[in-house]
């Protein structure tokens, strides 16, 4: 698991730049990243785990509202609990989690979640915390790594970081199908609350790129997600790789997330989770033709920049020549 510090300004020029580049190498490029997500075609990135995974998550801001009628205070919260519907994730080629993660006052960021590993078809419970998202490396103190319960495709679980009366933090998960569960403590120093701001509480995370890997996932459903028993109805938003409107505490992963799993909240305030890279049938785009088109579409805008740049050119040049023009006829009118 990975997270990091969220930066607005950073995130933007990234952005910026990333964009620019692709434009300006879809000549060059094109072609190869097609290929890359075609189904059955595997590249050295979907062979092994990538250095950083990317997320999609749910960012709950201090003020929420609530089921109660009240609104969110982080400061006053001692128990974040997800309810979570496990996907039908089986053959994955690097780490995925469902994820749920705090962090606090002091900056330690806490995290539990089920996971699901290469070779295995069972999902199990995990669990971290991190004292400085800033040092590089990052560092991690494991506190279960592959633990019990299991979790198999489609069961429903439930995650929980909590603050004992004793202010020391720990966790839960449970699987609801079995009645099965872990408890720990984190056994980290910190007593703090957790901190006031827009914290991403919950995300699917992956080392894994490759489409074959969520290709049949169905759906992760957040059915609901609880701060100390009241859910949270609303003021959340739903955060990937970058915002223009918001800046996270910090952020789960910090790769781009695949192209071809995206996230909704629903009406009734689930949110879901899904895989809708491949359409198959005639006249229709698959994986491929989406990349490319996407291309098309940025090469385009470059392109229209550069259009916009020569019209502004040829407009200020035009204007200076007709300037040096009325001031030759001036000059002439006044040697008459």
């Amino acid at each position: 698991m990975h997270v990091g510090k969220s930066s607005l300004a950073s995130r933007l020029v990234k952005q910026s730049l990333t964009a620019l580049c692709i434009a300006l190498m879809v000549p060059l490029v094109g072609a190869t990243v097609a290929e890359t997500l075609l189904p059955n075609t595997r590249t050295s990135t979907q062979q092994g785990y990538t250095r950083t995974s990317w997320g999609l998550g749910v960012v709950v801001p201090d003020g929420c509202g609530e089921s109660g009628g009240g609104a969110l205070n982080w400061a006053d919260v001692t128990n974040t609990t997800a309810v979570v519907h496990i996907p039908e994730i089986t053959n994955a080629s690097a780490p995925v989690y469902a994820v749920l993660s705090v962090m606090t006052e002091d900056g330690v960021v806490l995290q539990a979640a089920f996971g699901v590993y290469p070779g295995n078809e069972s999902w199990l419970v995990y669990a971290m915390y991190i004292e400085n998202i800033n040092q590089v490396p990052q560092h991690y103190t494991w506190v279960v790594n592959s633990s019990e319960p299991t979790a198999e495709p489609g069961d429903v679980v439930t995650i929980s970081i909590y603050q004992s009366a004793e202010h020391l933090w720990g966790f839960r998960a449970s699987n609801a199908n079995t009645s099965d569960s872990v408890q720990r403590a984190f056994g980290t120093n910190s007593t703090q609350p957790p901190k006031v701001g827009d914290q991403e509480v919950f995300a699917l995370e992956s080392y894994a790129s490759d489409s074959a890997t969520f290709r049949n996932m169905g759906n992760m459903t957040l059915v609901s997600l609880l701060a100390d028993g009241q859910r949270v109805e609303s003021g959340w938003y739903l955060f990937a790789d970058w915002d223009l409107l918001h800046n996270p505490l910090f952020v789960v992963g910090g790769a781009s997330p695949a192209p071809f799993v995206d996230d909704s909240i629903m009406n009734d305030g689930r949110v879901v989770w899904y895989y809708y890279g491949v359409w198959t049938g005639g006249g229709q785009f698959d994986e491929a033709g989406l990349i490319l088109v996407a291309m098309l579409i940025l090469a385009g805008a470059a392109l229209g920049a550069v259009l916009l740049v020569i019209r502004y050119m040829t407009k200020a040049a035009g204007s200076q020549g007709q300037r040096k023009d009325e001031e030759r006829l001036q000059d002439q009118n006044r040697l008459k």
